[in-house]
């Protein structure tokens, strides 16, 4: 049996940024089968800028490549933040960590925490921090 009030082992910061790296990769990559060749809403660059916009606004579109990089930056600072926001929980849930013991366990944990982070994005961030309303429609003008 395992034992739910135990802290886990510290895990050291160089996996923890390579997680949130890979995190970031794979994000992005699904964005951009998605909204690039899946609903060709927008171009790679501008789905970048759609995240600077969350800090520069409209004026992310005109600031061509600069503001392609900052969203990229944003994303990756991002999805390293959650990561290390899951690893923290995971760190002092016993539960947790007895769920994500088994792949299964992990891969229901990992879809949780995804549609958590979706809804978090979109609901609190678009909302309060961006000043914009979500849209389900068009998601990269």
């Amino acid at each position: 049996m395992i034992q739910t009030n135990k802290v886990a082992p510290r895990t050291p910061i160089s996996r923890l940024l390579a997680a949130g790296a890979l995190v970031a990769a794979l994000d992005g990559a699904f964005a951009v089968a998605l909204y690039v060749y899946v609903l060709r809403a927008c171009s790679a660059a501008q789905l970048m800028q759609s995240i600077a916009g969350a800090l520069l606004g409209r004026a992310a579109f005109r600031g061509g490549s600069a503001t392609v990089v900052l969203g990229l930056v944003l994303h990756f600072a991002v999805a390293c933040g959650w990561t290390l926001a899951y690893a923290a929980l995971r760190a002092r849930s016993g539960r947790l960590r007895e769920l994500t013991a088994t792949t299964r366990g992990a891969l229901a944990a990992g879809a949780a925490f995804g549609v958590f982070i979706w809804f978090a994005r979109t609901c609190w961030w678009c909302r309060s921090v961006a000043r914009v309303r979500p849209r389900f429609g068009r998601h990269c003008s």
